[in-house]
């Protein structure tokens, strides 16, 4: 057998998931929502038991391709009459949170680097119970790194949380 052949190298590997992924989603293109196959936007969309989903979270069909449904919360300063700077998003799929996403602006990072933001972390809003038991964060944070200038953004404070 030549060098690099066998079983082991011919099998189809599948790609990396994005880093805020905590389960597997396999939402694909097509017409619906965001782009998104319309069966997959059907399963994206199903409901989160209210005991799973944090406080002012609501599902408005943000439903996106390879990622899943993004909940949005309503209380947050974007919905409230103040400008859009960052946010953070529970997603789901088939009805279970599946990733945790905080978003932020290029004007954000931007005053950051430039020292009109300082670093921060803010609390997360977090589910009444949790359907599976493991460690969860508690908080998100931004930093501008300036003896490397770059940016880390962080789930932190995870806490062990029993299935409930």
């Amino acid at each position: 057998m030549a060098a690099g052949a066998g079983p082991e190298r011919d099998r189809e590997l599948p790609a990396p998931a994005p880093a805020t992924v905590l389960k597997e989603s396999r939402a694909y293109p097509g017409p619906c929502a965001l782009l998104i196959n319309c069966d997959d936007f059907v399963t994206a969309t199903l409901p989160v038991p209210s005991q799973y989903l944090p406080q002012d979270y609501v599902d408005l069909g943000a439903a996106e391709v390879a990622m899943g449904n993004h909940l949005i919360d309503l209380s947050s300063p974007e919905f409230t009459g103040q400008p859009f700077t960052h946010t953070f998003i529970y997603g789901a799929w088939n009805a279970d949170i599946t990733f945790y996403e905080p978003m932020i602006t290029l004007d954000w990072f931007q005053g950051m680097a430039n020292g009109t933001i300082a670093n921060q972390c803010w609390d997360l809003k977090l589910p009444q119970a949790w359907k599976d038991g493991g460690h969860y964060p508690t908080r998100y944070c931004i930093r501008y790194r300036h003896n490397r200038q770059d940016f880390t953004v962080s789930l932190e404070g995870f806490v062990y949380r029993e299935a409930g």
